[in-house]
C-alpha cells in the first residue's frame, strides 16, 4: 500500500508505517513526534524534494529492507546517547539524500546480530556526538554479526568522530566501502578501524582533531587510493601495534601533525 502524505493531513510516521509498504511526501513539514519511530517490516519513506524533519528511528526485524530518502533526521543537539537511525536487525538499510544532525550520541548506529548491510549516499551525517564519546557512522555488529557497508558521496563534518567500524563484539566480519567522501572536523578520529576492513577510495580525511585514518589493533585492515589524509592531529595511525594500512601510492598524507607512512604497499591489477 501507498500513501501520499501531504501537509494538510500531516501526522507522524510513526502513527502511518503499520501496514504500509511506502510513503510519499508531497509538502513539507516536520513529521517529528515525540515517540521513537521503530521499523519493524520493509518500508519506504521517500521525502525528496521537500523539506522532511523526522526524529530517532530504530531499525529492529528479520530480513526487513528500509528504505529512507530524502529525509532531515535530527536531534535538536538533545539528550546525550541519543542515537539518530539505529539499525539493530534487519536485512539492508538505504539512506539517501538525507541529513543527520546534532544527536548527542550517535548519528547512524548500525549493530546488527545477524549479516546486513548499510547504503548511505549523497546524504550529510554532521554534529554528532559529544566531547566525551559518540560521532557520526559506527557500525558494531553484535554475537555472530556481520556487516557490509558502503559510504558514496557522504559528508561527515564535526561529528565526535568520523566513521568507527568496530568488530570486536562480533565473531563476524565487518567490510566497510569509502568512496567520494569527505570525513572533515571531527573532535577525535576521522575513519578509525578495530578489527575491521576498510576501504577508502577519492576520500578526503581531514582536519580531525585526532588521526585522519587509524588501523586500531589486530584485525585492523586499510586499503587507501586517490584520497587525501590532511591537517589532522596525525596521519596515518597503527594503534596497538598491529593494524594494516596499505596504499596504492596515489595518495596525499602530508601536511598532518604527525603524517605516519602506510605499512604496505598495493599494486594496481
Amino acid at each position: 500500500m501507498i500513501v501520499f502524505l501531504e501537509r494538510r493531513h500531516a501526522t507522524s510516521f510513526s502513527e502511518l508505517t503499520t501496514g504500509l509498504r511506502t510513503i510519499i511526501c508531497l509538502d513539507s513539514y516536520d513529521y517529528t513526534s515525540t515517540d521513537t519511530l521503530e521499523i519493524t517490516q520493509s518500508i519506504t519513506i521517500a521525502c525528496e524534494g521537500q523539506v522532511a524533519r523526522a526524529g530517532r528511528i530504530v531499525i529492529n526485524a528479520p530480513s526487513v529492507v528500509v528504505v529512507l530518502r530524502g529525509l532531515t533526521i535530527t536531534g535538536h543537539y538533545g539528550d546525550a546517547g541519543d542515537t539518530g537511525i539505529d539499525f539493530k536487525d534487519g536485512n539492508a538499510l538505504h539512506l539517501e539524500s538525507s541529513q543527520v544532525i546534532g544527536w548527542a550520541g550517535i548519528g547512524i548506529q548500525f549493530r546488527p546480530t545477524g549479516t546486513s548491510r548499510l547504503y548511505v549516499t549523497d546524504s550529510v551525517i554532521s554534529e554528532n556526538g559529544t566531547f566525551t564519546g559518540g560521532g557520526g557512522v559506527f557500525v558494531q555488529p553484535s554475537g555472530s554479526g556481520s556487516a557490509r557497508v558502503s559510504l558514496s558521496r557522504v559528508t561527515m563534518n564535526q561529528n565526535t568522530h568520523g566513521i568507527f567500524a568496530d568488530g570486536t563484539g562480533t565473531t563476524g566480519s565487518i567490510v566497510v566501502q569509502v568512496d567520494g567522501s569527505v570525513v572533515a572536523g571531527s573532535l577525535g578520529n576521522g575513519i578509525w578501524a578495530k578489527r575491521a576492513g576498510i576501504v577508502v577510495d577519492r576520500t578526503s580525511s581531514k582536519n580531525n582533531a585526532g588521526y585522519g585514518v587509524l588501523a586500531d589493533g589486530p584485525g585492523s585492515l586499510f586499503h587507501l587510493s586517490n584520497s587525501m589524509v590532511v591537517g589532522n592531529g596525525a596521519g596515518l595511525g597503527t594503534a596497538n601495534g598491529t593494524g594494516q594500512i596499505f596504499s596504492y601510492g596515489n595518495n596525499q598524507t602530508k601536511g598532518n601533525g604527525f603524517d605516519g607512512a602506510p605499512t604496505g604497499a598495493l599494486t594496481r591489477n
